[in-house]
């Protein structure tokens, strides 16, 4: 039996090189491709492995989206609930898990020190130690209902940003923060817990980025937009607070008049960075 069972293209093979390396440091055991001798039977043993292994990881990339064999592994880590999705590109994965939260390895550099793998180490070891928890019974932290529940919207390129605003904001002994890369688990419905979110949030920050003025209306960080702006309409509260965390791109049409705060430097986040926090606690 495997600790874990990796699922990925075969373009995606130095990501998994680097992962396996990782685990093993740990001392988890790994079941990849490579595991499989010549002549022997490929689909039983990937059979066996998938039952045997005590969590499935599947790394989402743009070919691994278009494999029959991924896709397989990945229904079957659902269905089994040990099921951990990590997105190498910024692609949509197959429908069937298009509202299962992945772990964000966009601009993973193979170093162990980043947030994303640190986050995939914990969760990993989570279910290695209490083999009987499943997704669904781990919950995230509860956000305190006394504190300004603030809202991160952003696009996946824009995380390393995202991720030093949530930083500066977490300092606030007065503002609870929810981020998707800490609120959502994997395995989580993406769509249930983002819009109950929302309608919960006291304010809801958008960050603005070339990436953002690019990204299509059905993207999740347009949904959520979009969310907080029908939420405001029902309401008549005023929640939304723009961003602008990178430099370049125009404001969307959708801000319209709202004043933004600009981050895009560090000289306008030191000048603009207490006004957004004013903006918050409005």
């Amino acid at each position: 039996m495997s600790d874990i069972f990796i699922s990925y293209a075969k373009n995606d093979i130095s990501v998994v090189r680097d992962l396996v390396k990782i685990f093993e440091k740990r001392g988890w055991s790994v079941w990849w491709e490579r595991d499989i001798s010549t002549g022997e039977e490929f689909d039983k043993l990937t059979s066996d492995a998938l039952n045997d292994a005590r969590c499935i990881i599947v790394l989402w990339s743009n070919r691994s989206v278009k494999s029959r064999w991924v896709l397989a592994d990945a229904t079957q880590g659902l269905s089994q609930k040990k099921l951990i999705p990590v997105l190498l590109e910024d692609v949509h994965p197959p429908k069937i898990f298009g509202d299962i939260q992945s772990i964000n390895f966009i601009v993973w550099d193979g170093r162990e020190d980043t947030a994303s793998i640190k986050r995939l180490l914990t969760y990993i070891g989570r279910i290695l130690i209490s083999p009987s928890v499943t997704h669904r019974e781990e919950n995230p932290p509860i956000m305190d209902k006394e504190k300004i529940k603030v809202f991160i919207s952003y696009s996946r390129a824009d995380l390393p940003k995202a991720e030093k605003l949530v930083k500066q904001l977490d300092i606030e002994n007065d503002i609870e923060v929810w981020f998707d890369a800490v609120q959502i688990l994997p395995g989580d419905n993406f769509v249930d817990k983002m819009m109950a979110a929302i309608e919960t949030c006291d304010k809801f920050l958008i960050c603005l980025s070339p990436s953002f003025e690019k990204k299509s209306p059905q993207s999740w960080v347009r949904r959520e937009f979009r969310a907080a702006m029908l939420d405001e309409n029902r309401q008549g509260r005023n929640i939304i607070i723009p961003v602008r965390i990178k430099r370049g791109g125009k404001v969307p049409n959708e801000i319209g008049p709202i004043a933004y705060a600009d981050l895009s430097t560090t000289q306008r986040w030191q000048k603009n960075y207490p006004r957004l926090l004013a903006a918050i606690r409005k």
